[in-house]
């Protein structure tokens, strides 16, 4: 016979046999007066455990389990019974609870509403009651919606610890909030760190390895999806000669042409890296969504391989004897007796900011001569003059000068006075303006 507070009647004359354990009829045996009362402290006892918070579920995230100590035998007795329970684990989405082995019902904050991921903390302790017309158990207390204005509406965040009280967006009330990486909190003001640099690196090295393929490697790279940052390792091997991840972004490798180097990820922190012809908007791979250029390659004219490069931090140079650099690329081998402009697109990409040639001249046996460079037109007002300038004594040949010059545009300027009979420059390298 069913036992238990849950079947007691409010009507006293109902309760004479309505649990199988206590005798309270009419005419009872004096010997069974002693039984009911012991009786019913134990279920007095069984009740007090069940809201005392002494219960304590089992199960999964999203799928707990209960066992009381009234035992209740179907969800109609259970219906409008409170019980106050520690959670086993923080739950999960759209979690249940199944007391008794009466079957799995949700957990809500009001009809309808599912509690939100994470509402409910390990160990913590919370009052549910079953509706059985929902059928649904109910947290206590816990508002469906938080009424604008309230203390629950905002966040309210706890000086020296790193968490918020409040809701998430998911509509949950109630709960601790991770501050998040980085965001701190002095007194009343919450703040966060500048917002790093996409690109931003330690130790970055892009290395033509083979006539198609580039080795990329950085101690962290920060790279973005347009909101949020990411701060990672990179070690990846990029094959010009396929598609995808570690590939070319799409299409097929082609002579003459510049290749942004991309490192990307994706939201979960799997690293790799991509070759674009673009500059700002490569094709990515299914998945990947944080990016950041940091360098480039380009092919040569004969065929669709590879320049022998190096590049580390923003400094890149050609290595002769690498892929296709077989001598340094010569930018120029002409005389120009008046200043003339020189397109360097196919030396550095669009986005360097700085060219490092090498130069040497020689003259005829009429007269020493110069020859002047510079990053636009305008330096030849006054006469042949130049940013650089390289002085060749009569009749004779300089050795080679290295040197640097800021670009303005894709193209650079330079002249030869009238006795110089040959100019060689060739371009070493560039800076990255990353």
């Amino acid at each position: 016979m069913t036992q238990g507070v849950y079947i007691w009647s409010k009507t006293a004359a109902t309760n004479a046999s309505a649990d199988s354990t206590i005798n309270w009829a009419e005419g009872q045996a004096p010997s069974s007066v002693n039984d009911s009362a012991r009786a019913m402290m134990a279920r007095a006892a069984e009740y007090r455990d069940d809201t005392a918070g002494s219960l304590t579920t089992a199960g999964t995230s999203t799928a707990y389990t209960l066992t009381t100590n009234q035992v209740f035998d179907t969800l109609a007795h259970m219906g409008g019974q409170s019980l106050k329970v520690r959670f086993n684990a923080a739950n999960g989405a759209s979690p249940t609870l199944n007391v008794d082995g009466l079957g799995a019902k949700a957990l809500q904050n009001a009809s309808g509403t599912a509690i939100t991921t994470g509402q409910i903390a390990a160990n913590s302790v919370w009052d549910v009651t079953y509706d059985n017309s929902i059928p649904a158990f109910l947290l206590s207390g816990v508002p469906a919606v938080v009424p604008a204005g309230t203390a629950n509406a905002a966040s309210v965040a706890f000086a020296g610890t790193s968490k918020l009280l409040g809701a998430d967006s998911g509509g949950g009330n109630g709960k601790e909030l991770s501050l998040g990486t980085g965001l701190s909190l002095s007194s009343t003001t919450l703040s966060a760190p500048a917002v790093p640099v996409q690109g931003a690196f330690k130790n970055l090295s892009i290395k033509v390895a083979t006539n198609t393929t580039v080795t990329l490697a950085a101690d962290f790279i920060v790279v973005t999806d347009g909101t949020n940052y990411q701060t990672l390792a990179f070690s990846t091997t990029i094959n010009l000669g396929t598609t995808g991840a570690a590939a070319l972004d799409t299409g097929t490798i082609a002579i003459d042409t510049w290749y942004a180097i991309w490192a990307i990820a994706k939201s979960d922190g799997t690293t790799s890296a991509i070759a674009s012809t673009s500059a700002t908007a490569p094709t990515m791979p299914a998945t990947y969504t944080y990016k950041a250029r940091v360098g480039w390659v380009r092919t040569i004219h004969g065929s669709a391989t590879l320049y022998g490069t190096w590049q580390f931090g923003r400094r890149a140079q050609y290595v002769v004897g690498l892929a296709q650099t077989s001598v340094l690329p010569v930018i120029t081998t002409s005389a120009a007796t008046i200043f003339t402009s020189q397109s360097v697109s196919s030396f550095v990409p669009t986005t360097a900011s700085v060219i490092r040639m090498v130069a040497n001249a020689q003259t005829g046996a009429g007269g020493a001569g110069i020859v002047p460079f510079a990053p636009n037109g305008s330096y030849n007002t006054n006469g042949l003059g130049g940013f650089a300038l390289l002085a060749v004594p009569a009749a004779s040949r300089t050795n080679g000068i290295a040197f640097d010059m800021l670009l303005e545009s894709s193209n650079i300027f330079y002249g030869t006075s009238v006795n110089v009979t040959v100019v060689n420059v060739i371009c070493s390298g560039w800076e990255d303006n990353i």
